[in-house]
């Protein structure tokens, strides 16, 4: 069995130096790029892919990359805007180029979670010579919808258990319209994010994100030492307040309705953004398209069934 391989790279992308972590055992290997949720790299989980999913070692040179302003990439420097989607797409560009250049490809895969599966669909619209395949998992597509669709569920079911807690927290709402104030419908997103998501983990006993977080981060390699700790820790900060207001507003239904990439959406059944993904994949045109819907998992199917998540993408990519 070949040795693993691992490099940590730091490169100039678009005037912010970022950070790559390389993993794998044959460097000839294609080449998998995840694009990490919001504020949350990869790099914590490295570890996790490489003993929980081996399909993608076994068979990818893996990238890990910290995203402007997040993990390794923050700097004190970085200004809110240069924090905005667009951005995240032409650093997209820049980092697949590199990948290209440096393996000798003319195209790579890529797994997008969450936050980063609309800065994927947004790179495959614009360049989607740069793509063998796509998969986003819990893929977003359109956020208002989203939101209310968490507002509906959190709404119900503190009412239906008497929760007073949340019954108070959520039955002050109001939904936000475009005249709200950015940070009220932020405030908002927060606290209605907060009770669909105890409900929903009663609801199915799936993983706590926050929880397997800090699990990881005690352990994982690439932050070592309070100082690393402490600076992802403000780089989340710094990419929540950044990205938030943007995104309440994204949609994405109402700009690709056609891509010229093999796009797979692997999405749990207890996640609040499928309702919305249906609807976009239905309308989708592209060369061949895939929803996988998962059982008994939220926002995270790698995580909440990471079996089947994994023999999932083996079929996906002939493994």
């Amino acid at each position: 069995m070949n040795e693993l391989i691992k490099r940590e790279l730091y490169i100039d992308v678009n005037n912010s130096k970022q950070r790559l972590i390389i993993q794998t055992k044959d460097e000839s290997l294609p080449v998998l790029l995840i694009l990490h949720g919001l504020a949350t790299p990869t790099s914590i989980f490295a570890e996790y892919y490489n003993e929980k999913i081996s399909a993608f070692i076994s068979n990818f040179t893996i990238v890990h990359w910290d995203q402007r302003g997040t993990g390794a990439s923050y700097y004190v420097s970085l200004t809110a805007n240069t924090m905005t989607q667009s951005q995240f797409v032409e650093d997209t560009h820049l980092v697949i180029s590199f990948l290209k250049e440096k393996y000798s490809k003319e195209k790579v895969h890529i797994l997008a979670q969450s936050w980063g599966s609309i800065i994927g669909l947004r790179y495959l619209k614009k360049y989607p010579e740069d793509v063998e395949s796509y998969i986003g998992e819990g893929q977003a597509t359109n956020y208002p919808h989203f939101i209310q669709c968490m507002y509906d569920y959190a709404k119900l079911k503190a009412n239906e258990k008497h929760h007073l807690r949340a019954m108070h927290a959520i039955n002050s709402l109001h939904i936000p319209d475009v005249s709200t104030d950015p940070k009220v419908a932020v405030k908002f997103y927060n606290k209605v994010k907060k009770w669909s998501s105890h409900f929903v983990l009663e609801e199915y006993n799936g993983c706590d994100l926050t929880a397997e977080f800090l699990a990881a981060l005690k352990t994982s390699e690439y932050y070592k030492g309070i100082s690393a700790k402490v600076n992802l820790l403000k780089s989340m900060l710094f990419t929540h307040n950044s990205t938030t207001e943007e995104l309440l507003t994204t949609d994405l239904s109402k700009e690709i309705k056609s891509l010229n990439v093999p796009v797979y959406f692997i999405m749990g059944e207890k996640d609040f953004l499928l309702p919305a993904t249906s609807d976009f994949y239905a309308q989708l045109n592209c060369l061949s398209k895939e929803l996988i819907i998962v059982k008994d998992a939220g926002h995270v199917p790698s995580l909440d069934q990471t079996q089947v998540f994994e023999n999932e993408v083996s079929r996906i990519w002939n493994l």
